[in-house]
């Protein structure tokens, strides 16, 4: 099982490390692969890609969605990057002050309306056959 986890993060080369040396990146690749062991059914990750270059935000969120995909674990995380939230979640939860502000798919939830309520912000929203949706932010209300 252990095995079976870390090949799926992409970290078996990293188990005779020592967790000190490890980057932001890989310690997420070994938390995910100790998820992954327990046979968790629900998986509460909490801005997964804070502090990591877009090359390791891609990974992690790429191993978040194949690992819920393939081993049918329900994935439910906080981000604050919209264009990511908008590319790897099937479904978003809007908040703002603990209040939903809408469900459902991202190109439903992120719209130009709810930003702008929810952050205070006027945007041009585009959307991107393989990059989700595009965000410009224009000004502050």
């Amino acid at each position: 099982v252990v095995e079976e986890a870390l090949t799926m993060v992409n970290a078996k080369h990293l188990v005779e490390r020592k967790m000190e040396e490890l980057s932001d990146g890989e310690l997420q690749r070994i938390i995910m692969a100790k998820l992954i062991a327990h046979q968790a059914k629900i998986l509460l990750v909490d801005e997964p890609t804070v502090h990591l270059d877009l090359k390791y935000q891609l990974e992690v969120l790429s191993i978040l969605r194949r690992i819920s995909k393939t081993k049918n674990i329900l994935t439910v995380m906080t981000m604050h990057d919209l264009r990511l939230a908008s590319i790897f979640s099937d479904k978003l939860v809007l908040l703002h002050e603990g209040k939903i502000i809408a469900i459902g798919k991202p190109q439903d939830v992120l719209t130009e309306e709810n930003i702008a309520k929810t952050y205070g912000v006027k945007v041009k929203i585009l959307k991107h056959p393989k990059a989700g949706l595009i965000i410009i932010p224009l000004s502050t209300l």
